[in-house]
């Protein structure tokens, strides 16, 4: 619950400073605990769609747009990063509900303000303008398709692999339950490796289910990237650096090869000193590090490795 809490504000916090990139405005904010009793009204009540001329366009059309859709962005989502908090600290059927109804509020905006910023591509305007239509079409990390069913059913998904994830525990035969705070705990305090292996495992048991739900939501994702012209999703995503997506690609690669010596002899180091304190067995010198070795759930962050790692003073 820790984890997901943070996550959750920080999302909160990075779509609301992203909507202040479009309108160049730092409002104040003040999250407010949100009504669970149905009376506060929907987003679509609160961000009227703008409508565009159907003349040729010109500077001003480009900057009324944008200021327009700018209030509509923080209509809807700060309607929906309410019912996420609410669902993140309180998991329930009913919160989850309403976050994949407050989603697919903000899908539906989305999916029709973007499409209305490509009318924009041909029109002469400042720099700031431009920059700000362009973070638009390339806004949404998690694209809608068009048809409102499907759009619906990504929303549902994103809302119930949310609660899944935040409340997901495994059960031993007597019937003690720990859930990712507790396993987490224990990949990172204990030693031995049998214990590691088991909490290692039990959390990807807990993540099976989530799996065909996951790969139903990426392909709808997909969907609606294509809707947007990207090839699929993470050819929307790679377009987010002020570049091209093959651009980017090359330019990670680039940064990769300059990093791989490094890489490879810490990795080269760390072996050899996980296999000082666990033998050939369980660490072999020619093999990959065991995941469950590396003090974090995912191997993303080795620095609970540091006081084995550390050199002779």
């Amino acid at each position: 619950m820790k984890r997901l809490f943070t996550h959750r504000r920080v999302l909160f916090l990075a779509e609301i400073a992203l909507s202040c990139c479009l309108c160049g405005v730092i409002p104040s904010l003040t999250i407010a605990q949100p009504s669970i009793d149905g009376g506060d009204p929907a987003p679509s009540e609160l961000a009227a769609l703008p409508t565009i001329p159907d003349r040729s366009l010109e500077s001003a059309d480009a900057q009324w747009f944008i200021a327009q859709v700018s209030r509509g962005l923080r209509a809807v989502f700060v309607a929906q990063y309410e019912a996420a908090w609410l669902n993140a600290t309180d998991i329930t059927p009913a919160h989850e509900e309403r976050l994949a109804q407050r989603s697919a509020e903000a899908m539906a905006y989305l999916s029709a303000v973007i499409p209305m910023a490509v009318r924009f591509d041909q029109v002469k305007t400042d720099a700031r303008t431009r920059r700000q239509l362009t973070l638009l079409k390339r806004y949404t990390s998690l694209p809608a398709p068009l048809n409102p069913q499907r759009r619906e059913r990504l929303a549902q998904l994103s809302a119930k692999l949310e609660g899944m994830y935040g409340a997901g525990q495994k059960c031993d035969m007597q019937g003690v339950c720990r859930d990712l705070e507790v396993l987490e705990q224990v990949i990172r305090d204990s030693d031995d490796p049998a214990e590691l292996l088991i909490a290692w495992r039990d959390w990807r048991e807990v993540a099976e289910p989530m799996r065909p739900l996951y790969q139903e939501m990426v392909n709808l994702a997909n969907e609606g990237s294509r809707g947007l012209q990207f090839a699929d999703l993470g050819d929307l995503w790679r377009s987010q650096y002020d570049m091209s997506p093959q651009a980017f690609e090359a330019e990670i690669m680039r940064l990769w090869e300059q990093v791989k010596p490094l890489y490879r002899s810490l990795h080269c180091h760390v072996r050899a000193k996980l296999n000082e304190v666990y033998g050939d067995e369980l660490v072999p010198v020619d093999r990959a590090i065991p995941a469950h070795l590396l003090k974090n759930m995912w191997a993303q962050d080795w620095s609970g490795l540091y006081p084995q790692l550390i050199p002779s003073p």
